[in-house]
């Protein structure tokens, strides 16, 4: 091999070895910038993975909330829509009429007397405004003190469930339940009772071509109002503080009339139902036909006893809260709900850290309004 060659070698192969001896470890400096940018990565992964399961959560309650006030919305949109439905029945007498109310007060809501009935099928809706512990305890006995959310209002609605118990009227054999109101109608007439008084049920139906018994249907009567909770506690039958795990959630909650203890009649149930947790305010303004012709001329928040019984619509307003609150949130904002903040005073909740939404419906109660369409 040529000189020159071999030298060039050997000066490669020196240079080599002494880069070989000079990368035998990292020096502390170069650990400490690699181990501090190491902890910076992982550090802004955990951010990312905490800032991803933060968003995760409040969209969950987001979309609990969202849900329960659609729901909400919708349960008494059904209700209000079948209120003043009792089969056949079409004579309901309305204010002015023969047989309508002349007292200054409603039929009362929790009663399960037949007579007391037959008056309140010409108000398939009635309500309460701004319901005091006094209130509750003289006009609305059957929602349970515990449950109830002073200062809330109060929805009745009424209305034959649409599938008939019989018919062809009542026999001794009748699969009717006992210790249920059950009523029974026809174009001209309606009678209530259970079946220990089904002498009452003799109707007949108005057809030319038969004079069989009209059919027999169960008695709807459902009582909305805001509660003080959502969820009881375990082995408890009302609200408490250990309801919703020890935090308390306003609630959308329900009475309803069903069968009593033996022999006993129809009752309301002693255990409220819970409809949509987090239904913070409720509010309910009635459409009122003042003239007879079937359309809605004025709106009222507390109608009058003859204004009710000619109720054809009514607006559903509320606001549906979070069941949790959110670190770091602050709701600064005053809400108007229905038409009773613009003349008094506005919705400010207390509980700032709760992100809330509101919701509105106008349903027309169908039956009423059809029977003066005709």
């Amino acid at each position: 091999m040529p000189r020159r060659v071999e030298s060039t070698l050997s000066c490669l192969n020196s240079r080599r070895g002494q880069g070989r001896q000079g990368q035998r470890g990292l020096t502390l400096v170069e650990l400490m910038v690699a181990v501090a940018l190491g902890m910076l990565i992982v550090a802004g992964m955990l951010a990312l993975v905490a800032l991803n399961s933060s968003n995760r959560a409040e969209l969950d309650k987001a979309g609990r909330q969202i849900e329960n006030g659609r729901f909400a919305i919708q349960k008494l949109s059904e209700d209000i829509q079948n209120a003043g439905y009792f089969g056949d029945y079409y004579s309901a007498p309305r204010p002015g009429q023969a047989g309508f109310p002349t007292a200054l007060l409603l039929p009362a809501a929790c009663s399960t007397t037949a007579t007391v009935l037959a008056t309140a099928a010409s108000f398939p809706v009635q309500g309460y405004a701004n319901v005091s512990t006094t209130d509750r305890s003289s006009l609305l006995p059957c929602i349970p003190e515990a449950d109830f959310l002073p200062g809330s209002n109060v929805l009745v609605v009424r209305f034959a469930s649409p599938v008939a118990a019989l018919t062809d009227g009542w026999s001794s054999s009748s699969p009717l339940e006992n210790d249920v109101m059950y009523l029974q109608a026809n174009v001209s007439d309606i009678v209530f009772g259970t079946k220990a008084q089904a002498a009452n049920f003799t109707l007949q139906n108005n057809t030319a071509a038969s004079l069989a018994a009209a059919p027999v249907h169960r008695l709807v009567t459902r009582i909305y109002f805001v509660g003080n909770c959502g969820r009881f506690a375990a082995g408890q039958t009302s609200c408490t503080s250990a309801a919703d795990g020890g935090l308390p959630v306003p609630s959308l909650r329900m009475v309803e009339m069903g069968a009593g203890s033996a022999g006993a009649g129809a009752a309301f149930s002693s255990r409220s139902v819970a409809i949509a947790e987090g239904i913070e305010v409720l509010e309910f303004d009635y459409g009122i036909d003042a003239d007879g012709d079937g359309a809605v001329s004025s709106l009222s928040r507390t109608p009058t006893v003859d204004q009710f019984g000619n109720v054809l619509a009514v607006r559903v307003s509320l606001i549906a809260r979070n069941s949790e609150p959110t670190a770091g949130y602050v709701d600064d904002k005053v809400y108007v709900v229905g038409s009773r903040y613009p003349v008094g005073t506005e919705f400010n909740p207390a509980a700032k850290n709760f992100k809330r939404h509101q919701f509105q419906a106008t349903v027309r109660v169908v039956n009423a309004a059809l029977r003066r369409d005709q």
